[in-house]
């Protein structure tokens, strides 16, 4: 091939080099900058004459004893072409994040990039926003997991202050304590009453109903589900002088659903 020639083909090289679209560089066996692209200039955001002559760790410092440095020094050595997915550039412009290809070129070492930084910062962003959904459904289930066990527990316990109220009244009947005039009142606050009692009745077999669906089940501590109920019936319990005796040194937990146990 004659000067005339091999001058053409390096003419077409170097356009190719300079108007490509990705960032190329390359360094020399020591490492030092010898050339940048334009399109490495524009995504460093700085003129090739800043960067050619300067040592790869002047320029980006952190890369001090990482894989990537290691990998450059190695390609030097054996000519070997080594590849990294995702490799991030900490420079006083920011942090670029690139996909990088080591390759030699005779005793040099040439470097061909994509730019993944807007890339990668969108997934991470992504990533956040699952993350952050994610944890916001927790929170939702723990919620409503929390409502739905305040509204059997209180429905549960309306049903026994119903049942008294009811009592009640079949004793001022049986009792005839109730005057001819104002049997049509009360007739109508037994009607309020019953009224009451199955919708109650209907909420906890709903609540239920659905908690049997999901089949929710949990280890449950013996001693902290009473100490809970006897907190609900703190007053019933200090009226009547109850005493309550608890053992559970043969089993203290049971696998259950918690709604449905402290139904239990």
């Amino acid at each position: 091939m004659d000067l005339t020639a091999i001058s053409k083909t390096k003419n077409l090289r170097g356009a190719f080099f300079n108007t490509a679209y990705s960032p190329f560089v390359i360094l020399d066996k020591d490492l030092f900058f010898i050339d940048i692209n334009q399109a490495a200039s524009v995504l460093l955001k700085t003129n090739k004459t800043n960067l050619v002559g300067k040592h790869l760790l002047e320029v980006f410092p952190n890369l001090v004893n990482t894989a990537y440095y290691n990998a450059c020094k190695k390609v030097i050595k054996t000519g070997i072409s080594k590849g990294f997915d995702k490799l991030s550039f900490h420079t006083d412009k920011g942090v670029f994040k690139f996909s990088v290809k080591l390759f030699k070129i005779g005793d040099e070492i040439g470097i061909s990039t994509l730019d993944i930084t807007h890339m990668t910062n969108a997934i991470d962003k992504l990533k956040a926003t699952q993350t952050n959904l994610q944890n916001v459904n927790r929170n939702l289930k723990r919620k409503n997991q929390e409502l739905e066990e305040l509204s059997y527990i209180t429905a549960h316990d309306l049903k026994a202050p119903l049942a008294n109220l009811n009592g009640l009244f079949e004793m001022l009947l049986s009792e005839n304590s109730i005057s001819e005039s104002g049997m049509y009142l009360f007739e109508k606050v037994q009607e309020v009453t019953k009224t009451m009692s199955d919708k109650l009745n209907a909420l906890n077999k709903i609540i239920a109903l659905k908690a049997t669906s999901e089949s929710v089940k949990e280890d449950l501590n013996f001693s902290s589900i009473i100490n809970k109920i006897k907190a609900i019936h703190t007053h019933e319990i200090i009226k009547s002088r109850v005493i309550l005796k608890e053992d559970y040194s043969k089993c203290d937990t049971i696998n259950y659903n918690p709604i449905q146990f402290e139904s239990v």
